[in-house]
């Protein structure tokens, strides 16, 4: 069962499996949560969070989608445990505001977000 969770103070809507200790990592209380919305489908879940989250002017953006977070979340392979844990990525990508190039998740996470380019 997957719960879609709506927490105003972070101006977000989530969804989780395990509600208290999602709510518990954000730094939040259960009470902070002023609606939840309980789903049996994985696919429903991921598209309904993503609706809510336009529709309520919170933004959206793909790596927030609960299918890619989880697929993300999954246990370390062999080879990935031999390597530290470390994720190693062979694609290269580039910043679409600086067109700085580089590999792995801190190219594509925090630095697409936190890019000067796209804050100036």
């Amino acid at each position: 069962m997957y719960i879609l969770y709506h927490i105003p103070k972070r101006k977000e809507w989530g969804c989780t499996k395990h509600l208290k200790k999602r709510v518990k990592t954000l730094g939040y209380e259960l009470s902070d949560i002023v609606e939840t919305i309980l789903i049996s489908d994985l696919n429903t879940a991921a598209d309904m969070e993503r609706e809510l989250n336009i529709k309520y002017g919170y933004g959206w953006s793909e790596r927030h989608d609960y299918r890619i977070i989880t697929k993300l979340a999954k246990p370390f392979t062999k080879e990935q445990q031999s390597k530290g844990g470390k994720i190693q990525s062979s694609k290269i990508l580039t910043c679409p505001h600086c067109s700085k190039s580089g590999k792995g998740m801190i190219m594509g996470r925090w630095h697409f977000d936190n890019c000067k380019s796209k804050l100036s």
